[in-house]
């Protein structure tokens, strides 16, 4: 079991009233060092939402970061932006904007 996303990846999400979500519960999840899997999210994105993409709580990893991820962010630099807690990464629009992503 578990995931191993390579190199080039691209993961798309769709976010939103119902999300997506990549839940990994077991085996090892691992993804490669800076920036080489590409989140490309779809949907409004509400700022006051803070979105779980990826949880790999039960699993055993070496992520410990965002860095190992990179938003696409289509004419919206730096926003939203992508953070991990409790081995999950979470994507959260900065407040005052709303972020529509494609």
């Amino acid at each position: 079991g578990g995931l191993t996303l390579n190199a080039g990846a691209v993961l798309d999400l769709e976010v939103g009233p119902v999300s997506d979500l990549v839940r990994v519960t077991g085996g090892t999840f691992a993804a490669p060092d800076a920036g080489n899997v590409l989140v490309n999210v779809i949907g409004p994105v509400d700022p006051h939402t803070v979105y779980t993409l990826i949880d790999w709580t039960g699993a055993s990893s070496s992520v410990t970061d965002a860095s190992h991820f990179q938003m696409a962010v289509g004419d919206a630099p730096g926003l939203p932006y992508l953070f991990v807690v409790d081995n999950q990464l979470r994507m959260q629009a900065a407040k005052g904007f709303l972020v529509i992503v494609r």
